[in-house]
């Protein structure tokens, strides 16, 4: 992995360059599963969820994450003919994790170092639902390979994206919990429609080293 530059941030006093949201565990529950119905900056059907963690464990998907790694995917349907089929997704390798305002979409964001992450501010609030400042993403496309052997193929390459997107983190007032609010799918090519979830165990994170 990349070596960064060693760097001192003076952030909000809580060891990030915004502010956490503070809500009861209750209502920071209540949004998991939920979208961003009215888009909130976000251009995205993927669902938010929760993954708590210890507060030290919060730093490394805000300062440190170099890239993410998304297990190959396959979708077992069949043929209107009933003959059996394949969609598989394989992904050629880690995805680099980016910052930035996706108000104009997903491509414009930025692979910062560390150093340039003091700018990273989610604005995500609770009710509304939303996010309307930044967001922190690891996204890559499927391969496209031969289709599987038969007539018709037993199998065949879908064209689709596997996407990780962080959108803040959240702090319950009440039961002294963290959380880290996130999105992991496989999109389809628009990077709009979501095929299905991608559990956070699933997920392989690299990092910067120092």
């Amino acid at each position: 992995m990349p070596t960064a530059t060693l760097f001192n941030a003076l952030g909000r006093g809580n060891g990030f360059g915004f502010c956490i949201v503070n809500a009861t565990d209750s209502e920071i529950n209540a949004i998991d599963g939920e979208t961003f119905s009215s888009g909130g900056g976000v251009r995205s059907d993927g669902k938010l969820r929760l993954e708590e963690l210890e507060f030290i464990e919060l730093f490394p998907y805000i300062w440190n994450l170099y890239s993410v790694e998304f297990q190959d995917i396959t979708i077992s349907t069949s043929y209107p003919s009933g003959e059996p089929l394949d969609i598989e997704y394989k992904f050629s390798g880690p995805a680099i994790y980016k910052m930035g305002d996706i108000g104009e979409g997903y491509d414009d964001l930025d692979a910062l170092t560390p150093q340039k992450r003091v700018c990273f501010e989610p604005d995500l609030t609770l009710s509304p639902l939303r996010n309307q400042g930044d967001v922190a993403e690891a996204d890559i496309i499927s391969e496209q390979n031969d289709p599987g052997p038969g007539d018709p193929p037993s199998s065949i390459s879908g064209l689709g994206h596997a996407r990780f997107d962080v959108h803040g983190i959240c702090f319950a007032t009440d039961t002294k919990k963290y959380y880290l609010v996130y999105m992991s799918g496989l999109y389809a090519d628009d990077q709009v429609d979501l095929i299905q979830e991608i559990p956070f165990s699933d997920l392989n994170f690299n990092y910067y080293t120092y």
